[in-house]
């Protein structure tokens, strides 16, 4: 879709930022409500008086998730759609829309296991 923004990791690491919210507030088009846990994204694109109260974010395809819920050290990948008609179908998006795609999780080998190396 060439209507959002993307973002990868090598960009993300660029904003020095300690949550998630600080990356979205630095780059336009969307106004961050409160800090920590309880930051809210609202689209600057959506007029508000049509019932629009957040972007939904969605972290590895989970929608309705908070934008701090993951420090931006987890973050491989970022889309940003400022509102409906640019996102995807698949995700509600009337509020505007933040994809955050995490690295891959790998677990430690397990004790005794071949790869364990001790």
């Amino acid at each position: 879709n060439t209507f959002g923004k993307f973002l990868t990791e090598v960009e993300l690491v660029k904003f020095k930022a300690q949550e998630m919210s600080d990356i979205i507030g630095q780059l336009g088009g969307f106004e961050v409500l409160e800090r920590g846990y309880d930051a809210r994204v609202i689209s600057g694109n959506i007029d508000r008086r049509h019932g629009c109260h957040e972007a939904n974010v969605v972290i590895d395809g989970v929608p309705q998730t908070g934008i701090n819920f993951l420090p931006p050290s987890l973050i491989a990948a970022m889309e940003v759609y400022r509102d409906g008609t640019t996102a995807p179908s698949v995700y509600r998006s009337e509020c505007g829309v933040i994809l955050l795609w995490t690295k891959r999780y790998t677990a430690p080998p397990k004790i005794g296991s071949p790869d364990d190396p001790q």
